[in-house]
Formats: structure tokens, C-alpha cells, sequence
């Protein structure tokens, strides 16, 4: 991706409300890696959501 475009994409990512608590975001921006990866030719796999959920 060039850098450009790179930067519009990235925009886009950083103006989501994600924080950790924030489950429907965190699942935006990872939609829109998954999407970019994909673009690009990589493979992805999603961990499910109960991994939001641990406590250390």
C-alpha cells in the first residue's frame, strides 16, 4: 500500500473509539485490519471475543 493511501486508511482507524472496554470498536479496527491484511495477500484468523474478557 502506498504511503498515501496508507495514511487516509490509517485515519480512519485511529478517530474509532476502542479502548479495551469497548468491544464494538475493537472489533471495527480489526475488521478493517482484517481487510487491509487480505488486501495484501495475508492470512487472518480472529480470536474470539472471550479473550477480552481475561483478568491477569
Amino acid at each position: 500500500m502506498e504511503l498515501k493511501k496508507y495514511l487516509q486508511e490509517l485515519k480512519k482507524v485511529v478517530n474509532i473509539d476502542c479502548g479495551t472496554a469497548t468491544i464494538d470498536g475493537v472489533t471495527q479496527v480489526s475488521q478493517i485490519f482484517q481487510q487491509w491484511y487480505q488486501a495484501e495477500g495475508w492470512n487472518w484468523t480472529a480470536l474470539s471475543q472471550e479473550f477480552a474478557y481475561l483478568s491477569g
